[in-house]
């Protein structure tokens, strides 16, 4: 089903893996809305892309899905932008043998199994938050001295990925490791609840499946991993490599979360008007964002 405003989003969505959810949104479609889809694709820069995603899109095992379950696919909708499906890209209208119809939701992937990208409010109150960012010129400064000692000039910097993964910036990650396992230990099992409902996407307003694009393979799951509430006072958080805390239940790991700056722990000031926290050698900084998107992903 094309609504007024789908063709605009496929033709205007710019958001990471889009083109992914385009060419199953195409496959999936009836063959009277693939030839408006097709004709939107077209005029997107990556539908070089696309075209081959759509070629590597194999949908039988969600028809044979549906098929097992008693139910038959009617029609489609893209819903790439709706929060109100929850973590659904795309919507299936299905009905079973008695013409009963209901929708069944697909949320896409491409090679990760990332259900949720959170910020530190789940895990860290306010003051957590500014005690830590209060530590944060100390360890800037020390990767200051670190970068100098690897690289030299701060123009060579931000050319080279160790800058924003030192182990200065693992040693910063660290604290706020720290202080989430520290707070999980004293949170209320229905605040854990709360946390791990909306880490899992378990209240999705509709049932929904995960359609994931391996590098040459698809994979179907057609029942996402969920904890039931009485077991997640058992849920235990612990530090696991590099920058991940790793949730375990009776000590199997399910999950895990990244937690990261974004852009490393110090970003680049490009814009004349912004106030630098830092300067070296005429290169303007700032303190990066440890706290804005943290990465939890399954790992079942």
């Amino acid at each position: 089903m094309l609504y007024p405003n789908t063709l605009e989003e496929i033709a205007n969505n710019i958001n990471t893996g889009v083109e992914y959810e385009i060419a199953l949104f195409y496959k999936l479609s009836s063959k009277p809305d693939q030839k408006s889809i097709l004709e939107t694709i077209n005029t997107r820069i990556d539908k070089d892309k696309i075209t081959s995603i759509i070629e590597q899109t194999d949908i039988q095992p969600i028809l044979d899905a549906l098929y097992q379950n008693g139910l038959l696919l009617h029609d489609v909708t893209f819903e790439t932008q709706n929060d109100e499906v929850g973590p659904s890209d795309i919507v299936m209208l299905v009905a079973d043998n008695d013409n009963n119809k209901k929708q069944i939701g697909i949320s896409v992937k491409f090679n990760n199994s990332c259900t949720c990208n959170c910020s530190y409010h789940y895990f860290l109150t306010e003051s957590d938050k500014r005690t830590l960012i209060n530590e944060l010129p100390k360890f800037a400064t020390k990767h200051i001295e670190s970068m100098n000692s690897l690289f030299g000039s701060p123009s060579f910097w931000f050319r080279n990925r160790k800058c924003r993964f030192s182990g200065i910036t693992n040693e910063f990650i660290d604290l706020i490791r720290d202080k989430i396992i520290e707070n999980w230990q004293h949170k209320s099992n229905e605040e854990k609840i709360n946390v791990l409902a909306t880490m899992l996407q378990t209240y999705s307003p509709i049932k929904y499946w995960v359609y994931t694009y391996k590098n040459s393979s698809i994979e179907l799951d057609i029942n996402p991993y969920h904890i039931s509430n009485k077991d997640v006072n058992r849920v235990v958080l612990a530090k696991s490599a590099g920058q991940f805390i790793k949730f375990l239940l009776d000590e199997e790991v399910f999950a895990q979360m990244q937690v990261k700056f974004n852009n490393g722990i110090l970003e680049r000031v490009r814009n004349s008007r912004q106030i630098p926290d830092i300067v070296v050698d005429g290169i303007a900084m700032k303190y990066g964002d440890a706290f804005g998107s943290w990465n939890f992903s399954l790992r079942k």
